[in-house]
């Protein structure tokens, strides 16, 4: 930022480019959310605020609901990759996962407090501290419909889906069955170093498939039919709209 800045003066609120670069500045005084208002910021005016997000295929939520059956809440807990070591550039976001499950509640049920109660127990368990796991090529199943299940994680080791599972059990407080766990491990290799391919007249990396990284808690929402929007359970407000409890 100083760099971008630098032939402009300090402490200046007067002039364009001087007042952004004061704004911009991060103090060691400053919030978690301030440091994260001041680097979206930034991004921003440079034009940079695509790098803050991979790529998506996707539609307007508007339209997904207008198309699709109506849906009992659902609570998604996302993950990012703990080192950016593991990311390099043309493969950033491949360490992204989420995991989500259903909620057996009827209309009358949801209700902001019982939201909040979710909230505080997600933060409990996966944001104090920031919870941190494996991923990798093996999956681990976990299909309860009874009570809204059905988890596909790609982990490390069984033994590390296992575990990321009965975190996520946890949450409403469900007791594990490993009747209901389905293991599975891939015969087909999957390189760290996949090698390289020929596009364009130019040698481009092959993306990973699989890739093993270790990931960490970002954030969890909650999304149901009836609402125009997801909720943000746990979180940071840059993460979009103000957290249930913030991290």
């Amino acid at each position: 930022m100083l760099k971008w800045f630098k032939e402009h003066p300090d402490d200046d609120i007067l002039t364009g480019p001087a007042s952004v670069k004061t704004a911009c500045k991060i103090k060691d005084s400053d919030s978690a959310p301030i440091i994260g208002n001041r680097i979206l910021l930034f991004q921003m005016y440079v034009g940079n605020a695509k790098a803050m997000q991979a790529p998506l295929y996707g539609l307007p939520v508007s339209k997904f609901k207008s198309e699709a059956v109506a849906y009992q809440p659902q609570i998604l807990l996302k993950f990012v990759a703990y080192d950016s070591e593991d990311e390099p550039n043309h493969e950033k976001g491949i360490l992204d996962t989420q995991i989500s499950f259903r909620l057996k509640w009827s209309e009358s049920e949801v209700t902001e407090s019982r939201i909040k109660s979710v909230a505080n127990n997600i933060y409990s368990i996966f944001a104090t501290p920031l919870y941190k796991w494996k991923k990798g090529v093996e999956i681990f199943s976990y299909r309860d419909i009874k009570n809204g299940y059905e988890l596909r994680i790609y982990c490390y080791s069984q033994a590390e889906g296992e575990q990321v599972c009965k975190q996520v059990l946890k949450i409403q407080n469900h007791t594990f069955n490993p009747d209901f766990v389905n293991e599975s491990k891939s015969r087909k290799s999957f390189p760290a170093n996949p090698g390289t391919r020929f596009v364009l007249g130019e040698t481009k990396k092959k993306i990973r498939q699989r890739p093993i990284g270790t990931v960490r808690f970002h954030y969890a929402q909650f999304d149901w039919a009836e609402l125009s929007e997801p909720i943000l359970l746990v979180g940071a407000p840059y993460i979009g709209g103000d957290p249930v409890v913030l991290i």
